[in-house]
């Protein structure tokens, strides 16, 4: 048996593309070090629920105080738990993803003789080094392994009761972003030097992205070969945000390396509402390898077992003991059945055919975004000014703003602000020979606005609590920022504003077009029901604003909140669409059907499909396959 590696995006098995569809895995009876509770009768009941499910990967901690008890000293009989473990997944088809490091999950955190300092250098990074080397030695001619995890959450690695920082939640963090990195890197190294044959990645959790903790993915991609993420913390309560999100940390989690869903989807199923986990399991799955993840395991196998519930870890965390896909007894939730099905069709689907067509936009955020998000509240920004555009029905990347992102037909500044001199610069020459840029916000750095802008900005004024604000022709009402911009205009047209202050413009210059909102438009979405008719007022102007290529997409929704994304063939002129629907109720969506799509059919089944007369359920995804007349898709 060859080692699963990595490549053009995904995982790799026998030179073609494997997408692991898996689950993470601690028994019902054991919310820690299982394998010191070792129950081989239940562990293979358990294997063979997973086989049945149609999965082919299992990830499961390695805890570092049974297998090291003492500095240096090895405990082989848990090296030998763990390979038996390793051969009955072999015997089921499922490859094992061991996670090292183990944080928030079983609350099990650094071994009792760590000598109090810090986990991210010093002495305990050597003693974490030698305890990663000195396990994976065992298993480094092992196939069954498809990947390492240098640690579960990282920044949840190191406990510190009564931390005062705000910001860290009882966790102590790198100091600063060098630390992170060295960290990684380190542990990396210290891994291939003992097991050349595996790749590696790091279990990144969200609220890196949202509470800086010095880890920023585009640092640490030198260091891994995969960058995987977990899939929780939305920052919304609306359901259509809740369902859009997966797609869009995927984005956000592309920077160069295949993006690897290893924990998620993942819902506590504790408010009895079993078909809203089901619907957030499917729009989640779905949604999040419609936009690029090459694989998903969510969190987790079972619920746990009552009689353990009021022990620690979960007297604290209560919420913990209900993320089971089943049942303690192995019952199956709704949410199986969504996992089975999605195992059915990646087993399918011919991932080395087909390919995820380019985005329509791209946002593009500061190189500073990681060290000043939660002090200036940037990742709401970015995720609101995300939805604008995956509301009207626009397919958006995400990129850091020295990154490539000069080919796309539109380009979004979510943050103007803080954006260096040079992207401006470059923005300039991107308008100048044909491409449309949307700015979102009010903070403006360049030298020459107005020749850029068409406007002028003449000085401030006060504002109300509230205003109306008239998009696309109809008045909503939204609250203000405190001071409003004087603008006269100098051959913008004006597409939105109060009623005595324009506030929305769009500019022709040289080849290309350039749109200015003195408001956030993300902050005026954040404020509103997304079902609520402000909403519907915001798409409206967002139809207006931005330019539907049909070169990039041949299918887009016409209805608010509908996702589309496609794929096309590599060798033939055929396309995949991805169409979720995101909101609890039914709907019948609007399409714009480019007219060179033909013979429109379900995927799954090969029936014939009228977009005029499909019903979608609440939450449903509905995969097409499409022929195209001219190739050009």
């Amino acid at each position: 048996m060859s080692f699963i590696t990595v490549a053009d995006g995904y995982f790799q098995k026998d030179g073609k593309p494997w997408v692991p569809v898996g689950i993470n895995y601690l028994p019902h009876y054991c919310c820690g070090n299982w394998f010191e509770h070792w129950r081989e009768e239940e562990i293979l009941r358990d294997l063979d629920k997973m086989a049945g499910l149609g999965l082919n990967s299992v990830r499961t901690p390695v805890f570092w105080s049974y297998f090291e008890p003492q500095p240096r000293t090895y405990n082989l009989e848990y090296v030998e738990k763990y390979r038996k473990f390793i051969g009955f997944c072999r015997e089921r088809g499922l490859y094992v993803m061991p996670f090292f490091l183990v944080g928030i999950c079983t609350g099990f955190f650094p071994p009792p003789y760590s000598p109090g300092e810090s986990m991210y250098s010093g002495p305990m990074l050597e003693l974490e080094k030698e305890h990663l080397q000195a396990f994976a030695r065992h298993f480094a001619d092992e196939p069954q392994v498809f990947i390492w995890d240098l640690s579960d959450e990282p920044y949840y690695v190191e406990s510190v009761p009564g931390h005062d920082d705000p910001d860290a939640h009882g966790y102590r963090r790198p100091s600063k972003r060098e630390a992170a990195v060295a960290w990684v890197a380190e542990l990396a190294a210290a891994l291939r030097a003992a097991d050349p044959n595996h790749p590696i990645t790091l279990g990144f959790d969200n609220s890196s992205v949202q509470l800086y903790n010095g880890f920023e993915t585009e640092e640490l991609t030198p260091h891994l070969d995969v960058m995987s993420h977990c899939l929780y913390l939305c920052p919304s309560r609306e359901e259509a945000a809740i369902n859009l999100y997966p797609a869009f940390t995927t984005r956000l989690y592309d920077v160069g390396l295949p993006v690897f869903l290893h924990e998620g989807p993942g819902m506590p199923q504790s408010t009895g509402d079993a078909r809203l986990v089901e619907g957030r399991y499917r729009t989640g799955i779905y949604g999040s390898v419609a936009a690029g993840n090459c694989g998903v395991m969510p969190w987790c196998f079972t619920d746990y077992d009552q009689e353990i519930r009021g022990s620690w870890p979960l007297e604290e965390q209560p919420h913990e003991a209900v993320f089971g896909i089943l049942e303690p007894d192995r019952t199956e939730k709704l949410q199986a059945g969504v996992l089975r099905e999605f195992a059915g069709f990646a087993a399918s689907f011919d991932w080395e055919a087909w390919h995820r067509s380019p985005d329509e936009a791209v946002l593009v955020y500061p190189g500073r975004f990681y060290s000043r998000v939660r002090r200036e509240g940037l990742f709401p920004r970015l995720f609101f000014n995300y939805l604008c555009l995956s509301g009207c029905g626009l397919c958006a990347d995400l990129c850091r703003e020295d990154a490539p992102w000069d080919d796309f037909p539109q380009v979004v500044f979510p943050i103007p602000g803080l954006l260096r001199a040079s992207t401006w610069e470059r923005a300039r020459r991107y308008v100048d020979q044909g491409g449309t840029l949307l700015i979102s916000g009010p903070e403006i750095v360049f030298p020459d606005k107005a020749g850029f802008l068409g406007v002028e900005i003449k000085g401030q004024r006060k504002a109300g609590a509230g205003a109306d604000l008239t998009v696309a022709g109809a008045a909503a009402r939204f609250a203000m920022p405190e001071v409003l911009p004087v603008i006269e205009t100098l051959g913008a047209s004006v597409l939105a504003g109060t009623a005595d202050s324009p506030l929305v413009f769009a500019n022709s210059y040289g080849r290309g077009r350039v749109v200015w909102s003195a408001l956030d438009l993300g902050g005026l979405l954040s404020q509103v029901s997304l079902e609520s008719g402000e909403a519907s007022g915001l798409m409206k102007l967002m139809r207006e604003i931005t330019v539907f290529p049909g070169k990039r997409k041949l299918l887009h929704s016409a209805t608010d909140w509908v996702e589309v994304r496609q794929w096309s063939h590599r060798s033939g002129p055929e396309a995949v669409f991805f169409i979720l629907n995101p909101r609890p109720r039914e709907i019948i969506p609007e399409y714009l059907a480019d007219h060179r799509l033909k013979n429109i059919r379900l995927l799954q089944d090969d029936s014939p499909v009228s977009l005029e007369k499909t019903v979608l359920q609440p939450w449903e995804v509905m995969v097409l396959r499409a022929g195209v007349e001219s190739g050009d898709g």
